[in-house]
């Protein structure tokens, strides 16, 4: 069970507005998730299983203000996986690992540590998952990177992008439109 991020926050950083996605869950919600994920890949120990207990172990620490600890424990996981399948279920739970991760840097600014999980998240989406939501995600995350590097000029390139692909019927997708239009906004 993969809590999304659905409700925005906004920081300031250096005059930069920074949103950030924050889990809609309750503490106890939390706490059910990473227990019943953890019992899972206990049952089960498949790569799917794993992210999942990862995932959700970092999120419940991250939430309960142990944000150094949270990023320590996902990293020490992360950094160790070198073979991925490419299953497209698979990958999607890869993608939300290393974004998770990548959120967490960011939130304790720091991007140049995050880059590396931007850069690979984005990697993973541009070759399997091309004129997808999860390629919007992506595009996102990066171009939020690149704006707290101070690479404005990129930033902006690839929220535009990520804002082109957005067309049609939004549905859940609508939440991350009004970002990257709040995000380009702010570097006016």
């Amino acid at each position: 069970m993969v809590i999304r991020r659905k409700e925005e926050i906004t920081e300031m950083d250096n005059d930069k507005e920074i949103h950030f996605y924050e889990p809609v869950e309750t503490k106890e919600n939390l706490e059910k998730a990473a227990a019943e994920a953890k019992t899972a890949y206990e049952n089960n120990p498949t790569l799917p299983n794993k992210l999942d207990s990862l995932y959700t172990e970092a999120d419940r620490l991250f939430a309960a203000g142990e944000r150094e600890e949270a990023v320590k424990f996902l990293k020490g996981e992360v950094d160790v996986i070198h073979e991925m399948s490419n299953e497209p279920a698979t990958l999607i739970k890869w993608m939300d690992t290393l974004s998770l991760l990548a959120e967490m840097l960011l939130r304790l600014k720091r991007p140049e540590e995050a880059m590396k999980y931007s850069d690979r998240v984005f990697e993973i989406a541009e070759n399997h998952f091309q004129d997808t939501a999860e390629f919007i995600y992506a595009e996102e995350l990066y171009a939020m990177n690149c704006a707290l590097l101070g690479e404005r000029d990129t930033a902006k390139e690839f929220y535009t992008d990520a804002l082109s692909r957005l067309k049609g019927e939004l549905g859940f997708m609508e939440h991350v439109k009004e970002n990257i239009e709040n995000s380009l906004k702010s570097m006016e």
